[in-house]
């Protein structure tokens, strides 16, 4: 998948550096990770987190680096905010995988309007 993306971006580098934007490059490459769904999660966390990562926007033209700057910090904050409820949905899918688990062992047993739960 990345390959075809890629090739094109190394071959316009090779002729003309400065029409080559890396905000197109990630914006471009995380479209076509995010359309191959949770089966490429690794990757597009891993050109997430480079993006985020990236400290030294004193090497973008000058033009570009508060605007580089801006997008950074909102893409890191989604970051942020999508790493914070990840332990949070573990847990509660946890609790719930360990409810039915009782509630196998114990047949679904009610007790009035509650499920017995040992």
């Amino acid at each position: 998948m990345g390959e075809q993306v890629l090739t094109g971006y190394r071959r316009q580098l090779s002729l003309d550096r400065a029409s080559v934007s890396k905000f197109k490059i990630a914006r471009t490459v995380l479209g076509q990770l995010n359309e191959h769904g949770d089966g490429v999660l690794g990757a597009r966390r891993e050109v997430l987190g480079r993006v985020v990562e990236f400290e030294s926007v004193s090497m973008l033209r000058p033009e570009d680096q508060l605007k580089a700057q801006g997008l950074q910090a909102g893409i890191r904050s989604v970051v942020n905010v999508k790493d914070s409820f990840t332990p949070m949905r573990q847990e509660r899918d946890s609790g719930r995988e360990e409810r039915l688990q009782t509630s196998r062992r114990t047949g679904g047993r009610r007790h009035g309007s509650r499920l017995l739960i040992k």
